[in-house]
């Protein structure tokens, strides 16, 4: 009888422990866009299976030429690589939103560095790639480093 509850209560354990499962993150990062510009963004991480996540953000930028847009942008970021402290992500996603005079829309590809530095705080570098139709002709192609930090909500 002893050992019949023994493994019932190993079993119960191995049914709740589940790491990473549904953490929900936030972040704000910022960075430089090829050929004189700069871009900022803020969102959220939502986990999915496998170590895999969705990214729901806002992104302002800003040209040279003081051209700005806002956008709203939805990435699915599956895993490449994952160690105990890091995630090395692919990100695909699309990006829509306005200049004030027209809309604009991209498709994204990028890579994604997620390294945690504690608990409650992870660096991030992103790559975003993608190619805006209808902005400014001469800030239609676009690659951009941006790093910021991401903490759990």
């Amino acid at each position: 009888m002893t050992r019949f509850f023994t493994i019932i209560f190993f079993l119960s354990i191995a049914a709740i422990g589940k790491a990473q499962d549904g953490v929900n993150h936030f972040f704000f990062r910022g960075g430089a866009v090829y050929e004189r510009a700069g871009q900022v963004s803020i969102g959220f991480d939502f986990s999915s299976k496998y170590h895999s996540a969705y990214e729901l953000g806002l992104t302002y930028y800003r040209g040279r030429d003081k051209y700005e847009n806002y956008l709203v942008g939805l990435n699915y970021k599956p895993v490449i690589v994952r160690n105990k402290n890091t995630n090395f992500r692919f990100r695909l996603g699309a990006f829509g939103g306005t200049d004030f005079k027209t809309f604009v829309a991209a498709p994204n590809l990028g890579l994604e560095l997620v390294q945690s530095i504690s608990p409650h705080v992870d660096f991030i570098f992103v790559n975003n790639n993608g190619y805006y139709f209808w902005a400014n002709k001469d800030q239609r192609w676009r690659i951009a480093a941006e790093v910021g930090l991401r903490f759990p909500l």
